[in-house]
């Protein structure tokens, strides 16, 4: 059973959410997704809107106390090695979104010079291969966040098939999105704040 601080994590990072969109993400059933947000919300944790259920004062407090007892149950050295690892990786994945959607400082990417997108696309690859091993350490380690290997190698493939909404966009669980959503279950994990990362220059 998918706990309960998985899905008000992702619902408080997706903003609005189907659960459609949560069973897809977690590979779950779309009627137990169902019934655990409609548990969640009476318990004033979620709330249903037009749009979909989106997080509560009260959800976003109870992810704070569960993140807090999920950092003090983990390894910290091992979180601590995890974390400064993947940091490496963000700044080079962040560069390869920003090439992915700019030519030049002034220049968005129009995406018509095939050999420009497929350099770009290469890289991306070449790194998602590089951050599988550790995020099989990220699943040893805390494996509540096993399910961001698979969403990951789910992008990548669907990229690779050239699907190339899924190397950024927003709306769909596309390569930057889930490892955005990882990046803000480590900072948890890590007990910082983004806040903090943003002053040191880690940001998303």
């Amino acid at each position: 059973m998918i706990d309960e601080l998985t899905i008000l994590r992702l619902v408080a990072m997706k903003g609005r959410v189907s659960p459609d969109t949560i069973a897809l993400s977690l590979d779950a059933d779309a009627a137990d997704v169902g019934r655990r947000l409609d548990e969640y919300v009476s318990r004033e944790l979620i709330a249903a809107t037009p749009r979909g259920f989106r997080i509560t004062p009260a959800g976003r407090a109870r992810c704070t106390n569960l993140v807090a007892a999920e950092h003090r149950i983990v390894d910290t050295a091992a979180v601590e090695q995890i974390y400064g690892t993947f940091t490496e990786h963000n700044l080079e994945l962040r560069e390869v979104i920003t090439d992915w959607q700019m030519r030049g400082p002034d220049q968005p990417n129009d995406h018509t010079d095939g050999e420009y997108d497929g350099a770009v696309l290469d890289r991306l690859q070449a790194l998602h291969q590089r951050v599988l091993p550790l995020l099989d350490q990220i699943a040893d380690v805390a494996p509540r966040l096993g399910h961001y290997r698979t969403r990951l190698v789910k992008a990548a493939d669907r990229v690779a098939a050239g699907e190339h909404g899924f190397v950024s966009k927003p709306i769909v669980d596309s390569y930057h999105t889930v490892w955005f959503e990882l990046h803000e279950d480590l900072i948890g994990l890590a007990g910082l704040t983004r806040a903090d990362e943003a002053e040191a220059g880690r940001g998303a």
